[in-house]
């Protein structure tokens, strides 16, 4: 066969294996052998023809495979063919455009939205689509571009050249739809609550002040903004946050949703263009107050917490422990209740009950005593007490602090 019988293709890429935290990474691999095809007609036919010819043939490729096809995108496309018409301009095959821009700078700058983005490129001496397809899909690197399943769209792009040549450039991208906040935040929502069911924990309760905080917060990292103070919020939290172009990808670990110890929290969700996802992303930011390590006690736990604070503090003073009094503890409950329904803790006088001393205070924390309820507990000829401890919400504290009632005789 002389040299007028045979053409040769040659077909040159990078493959983009753009991550979802950090688009942009490039991967080059060496420059694909000549592909000697056998000679075809001179006639051309419109590049278009080419490019509709490719796609169906990738699609052709991935159907057999069981995999999604790839959707054809009109604006995908237009920035295929300029950038097939600067390497052509220039003679050069290469995923730089003439002024340094690389594909991802191109889907930016374009606007596109995209979580993963790769590219072929390709020179031909022949136009038909069969042969610079079948080019492509022997070499390992432009077929695995072709066949990626996590890519959905594509945009292919053919010039000729005066000399009779083509320039192909596929682009493939995987979209990002972006969801409303409100529509993203009942997303997020939704998986923390199936989360926590299924490690049988109760729902997580989300409250008004830290969803505002954690929306400011999201908001505020998109843009690479100033971070909002949350010292407004009368209780110690936790943050975590969370980039990702993705909300089907979000991850529990992420977010500490499998710790038992937290059962209220904010939720923020926003989208935006961080320079770490050049490509569109959203900042997900969850607000978690840990639990007070008391509210999982009994009222005889909590009571007996109470009861061993007060008895140490007089058995260091050299006074004996009280006794725990069944019917002081029933009034000390009646007392507690009449304090919570009136929002205040002045301890009441009791007029049935002479010779007693009355003590109530708020506290986070069951295993210490205010020093002025130390005066009283410290009488040396008190030896009964009655305790009862009640959990309440006010709107000073309205993440909820305990109320202790005390009548020792």
């Amino acid at each position: 066969m002389g040299p007028e019988a045979v053409l040769k293709m040659r077909c040159a890429f990078w493959a983009i294996g753009i991550m979802a935290i950090l688009p942009g990474v490039f991967h080059p691999v060496p420059e694909a052998p000549f592909c000697i095809q056998e000679k075809t007609p001179l006639l051309s036919p419109e590049s278009t023809a080419i490019e509709k010819r490719l796609l169906a043939l990738a699609n052709k490729e991935r159907e057999t495979r069981g995999l999604p096809p790839l959707h054809f995108s009109d604006g995908l496309a237009g920035l295929a063919r300029r950038h097939s018409a600067d390497m052509a301009s220039s003679g050069t095959l290469s995923h730089l455009s003439s002024s340094g821009e690389s594909l991802q700078d191109r889907l930016v700058q374009a606007g596109f939205l995209f979580e993963k983005a790769g590219e072929n490129i390709a020179r031909s001496e022949t136009y038909v689509a069969d042969l610079i397809h079948r080019s492509l899909m022997e070499s390992p690197e432009h077929r695995e571009s072709l066949l990626d399943p996590d890519c959905d769209t594509v945009g292919i792009g053919v010039v000729e050249t005066k000399e009779g040549s083509y320039f192909v450039t596929q682009d493939f991208v995987r979209g990002i739809r972006v969801l409303s906040e409100k529509e993203a935040k009942a997303r997020v929502a939704g998986r923390i609550q199936e989360w926590r069911s299924a490690r049988a924990f109760p729902p997580l309760l989300f409250r008004e002040d830290a969803d505002r905080l954690a929306q400011e917060y999201a908001k505020a990292r998109i843009a690479e903004t100033q971070i909002p103070s949350h010292a407004g919020l009368q209780r110690e939290i936790d943050m975590f946050t969370v980039f990702t172009p993705s909300l089907g990808g979000l991850d529990e670990r992420s977010f500490h949703i499998d710790d038992p110890g937290y059962d209220e929290g904010g939720l923020g969700v926003s989208f935006g263009r961080p320079r770490s996802n050049p490509g569109g992303a959203y900042c997900v930011v969850v607000v978690l107050y840990p639990r007070n390590k008391y509210i999982l006690l009994t009222d005889s736990e909590r009571d007996g917490l109470i009861r061993g604070t007060v008895n140490s503090m007089r058995q260091k003073s050299g006074l004996g422990s009280l006794e725990a009094d069944e019917y002081l503890d029933k009034e000390a409950a009646r007392v507690a209740a009449r304090i919570s329904s009136g929002g205040s803790s002045a301890a009441p006088r009791l007029s049935g009950l002479p010779r007693v001393s009355v003590f109530a205070f708020r506290s986070n924390d069951l295993e210490r005593v205010p020093r002025e309820i130390e005066e009283i507990v410290l009488a040396p000829q008190l030896n009964r007490i009655g305790l009862h401890v009640l959990f309440t919400r006010m709107d000073s504290a309205p993440a909820g602090e305990f109320l202790v009632v005390g009548i020792v005789r």
